[in-house]
């Protein structure tokens, strides 16, 4: 892989041109993710295939994973929206104090529908969702999707149902959000990170925030306390996988 920068290897069949495409993209990245984030704390390898036996030789998940230390995005991955998804991964494994915590305290759903929300995927966008879900009314309940094993299960061998995990999990996130603002989410980061529990600290952050319309919010970051990443504590080995 040949290094380009900061943390950025590309696959040596790139040309220059696509060299500069990946680099537009993980700036914009970045950008879109540190919205959600504020300054953004994790400082993951991100390496771009050009070619599937890249990609393969990496362990071709999805369109593009994360293992913890790095981002691997595949050839068809080369989009804005799953760069920021991978990023968000990363950025909330870290904020909290890394993924084992992850695993044990936060729901998939959770995790998921940030990181979808984050990507703006348009995908998974409000309506889509709804075309998929018959207006919302077929949708699994979100204990359902707590677990990693039922989210895989639900989702799908060839991810058919996509939209009943992913999506409905960014419909959730994004009505929290859309709720709580960025200060609600830096508080929930924050708390997370002092090992209050998610259930508590999501109901407690929710009922005590009151609503904030983010498209309306016109310096959304002033005077928030940023969540950053506990001294000493380093990301654990995982793999998340951008559908």
């Amino acid at each position: 892989m040949l290094h380009i920068g900061k943390n950025v290897y590309v696959d040596p069949a790139m040309s220059q041109a696509q060299v500069e495409l990946v680099s537009e993209l993980l700036e914009k990245a970045r950008k879109q993710t540190g919205v959600f984030y504020g300054e953004l704390v994790a400082q993951p390898k991100v390496i771009f295939c050009a070619t599937p036996d890249c990609y393969r030789a990496f362990g071709a998940v999805g369109l593009g994973f994360s293992d913890g230390n790095n981002l691997v995005i595949s050839p068809q991955g080369q989009r804005v929206a799953i760069i920021a998804h991978e990023l968000a991964h990363v950025e909330f494994s870290v904020r909290i104090g890394g993924f084992a915590k992850v695993l044990d305290h936060v729901p998939q759903w959770f995790d998921e529908g940030q990181a979808v929300m984050v990507s703006m995927a348009a995908e998974f966008s409000e309506e889509a969702w709804m075309d998929a879900t018959e207006n919302g009314t077929q949708i699994p309940d979100l204990n359902s999707l707590a677990a990693m094993s039922d989210w895989i299960r639900l989702t799908g061998r060839n991810g058919e149902n996509m939209q009943l995990t992913y999506g409905t999990a960014k419909h959730e996130v994004s009505r929290w959000f859309n709720r709580i603002g960025y200060s609600g989410f830096q508080a929930l980061l924050l708390a997370l990170q002092s090992n209050e529990p998610f259930a508590e600290a999501y109901a407690r952050i929710e009922a005590t925030h009151d609503p904030i319309v983010f498209a309306n919010n016109n310096d959304p970051q002033s005077s928030i306390t940023f969540a950053t990443a506990p001294q000493a504590t380093k990301p654990h080995y995982f793999i998340r996988a951008a559908w």
